[in-house]
C-alpha cells in the first residue's frame, strides 16, 4: 500500500507540461540527439552502469521523437487564407429585392402620403407591388387593378387648397413603366381603374400620349426618371 501510493506521488510530477506543448526546433531537436548519441558512445567505452545506460537510451528516443515532431510542424503547411465569400461580396437578390420595395413602399408615401388615407395608400403601394412580383410572361389584366379613390381631384389631408395635379400622375405612371415591366398603356389603365372620376373625361389613349407631356421640374412634385435601373437603384436606398 505504502509502495503504492508513492508510485502514485511520483505519477503526479509527470503532470507537467507535455511533449506536445515543448516548442523545440528542428535543428535544436537535431543537436541535442547527436550529442545524445555521443554520450551513449561514451557509455560503451567507459563500460557504464546498466542504469546510465538506460537513461541515455531513453533520451535518445526522446530527442528522436521531437526531431521528427518539429521536422514534421515546420513542413506543415498552414491554414489557407480565408477567402471571402461570393454572399459576403454580392448580396443576395432576395435580400435586394426587399430592399427595393421597401424603398419604393417610401417612395410611394412620400408621394401620395398626403393626398390618399393610411389604408388607400397601403391598398394602392401593395396593388403595385403585386404587379411588379407577376408572372413575367403574363400580360397585366384587370383584375390586377383595384380602384383606390373616388374623389375628382387628390386634395391634400392637411392643406385643402393643396391638390396633386394631373400631370404628377402621369410623371409617376411613366417611372412605373420601367420599375413594374409595363407598356404606356398599362400605365395609363392604372391610373384610370385607380382614380376613376380624376380621369373621368380620359381615355386610356389619352392618358397613354400625357404620361410624358410636362417635363417642367418647377410644376411637378414627382420627377419623371428615364432610366429603369437608376430608379430601382434610387428605390434600394430610399428612405
Amino acid at each position: 500500500m505504502i509502495y503504492t501510493a508513492q508510485f502514485r506521488g511520483r505519477q503526479g510530477y509527470l503532470s507537467s507540461p507535455s511533449i506536445k506543448e515543448w516548442s523545440i526546433g528542428a535543428a535544436d531537436a537535431a543537436l541535442m540527439h547527436v550529442f545524445i548519441q555521443i554520450l551513449n558512445l561514451w557509455t560503451y567505452y567507459t563500460h557504464a552502469s546498466l542504469e546510465m545506460v538506460l537513461v541515455i537510451n531513453l533520451a535518445a528516443s526522446l530527442s528522436l521523437l521531437l526531431m521528427f515532431r518539429s521536422a514534421r510542424l515546420t513542413s506543415a503547411p498552414g491554414p489557407a487564407p480565408r477567402k471571402e465569400s461570393s454572399d459576403a461580396r454580392e448580396e443576395e437578390p432576395s435580400s435586394r429585392q426587399q430592399r427595393i420595395c421597401e424603398g419604393f413602399r417610401a417612395y410611394v408615401r412620400q408621394c401620395f402620403g398626403e393626398y390618399l388615407s393610411p389604408a388607400e395608400l397601403e391598398i394602392f403601394t401593395d396593388m403595385l407591388i403585386d404587379i411588379r412580383e407577376r408572372d413575367p410572361e403574363g400580360r397585366l389584366t384587370e383584375k390586377s387593378l383595384r380602384q383606390i379613390s373616388v374623389v375628382e381631384v387628390l386634395r391634400s389631408r392637411h392643406m385643402a387648397t393643396r391638390t396633386l395635379r394631373k400631370y404628377n400622375l402621369y410623371s409617376f405612371a411613366f417611372n412605373m413603366t420601367g420599375f413594374l415591366s409595363i407598356t404606356r398603356r398599362e400605365a395609363a389603365m392604372i391610373l384610370k381603374t385607380a382614380f376613376p372620376n380624376v380621369f373621368l373625361g380620359s381615355s386610356i389613349l389619352s392618358i397613354d400620349k400625357s404620361l410624358t407631356a410636362e417635363r417642367d421640374p418647377g410644376k411637378l412634385e414627382i420627377l419623371p426618371v428615364t432610366d429603369r435601373r437608376e430608379f430601382e437603384q434610387t428605390m434600394l436606398n430610399y428612405r
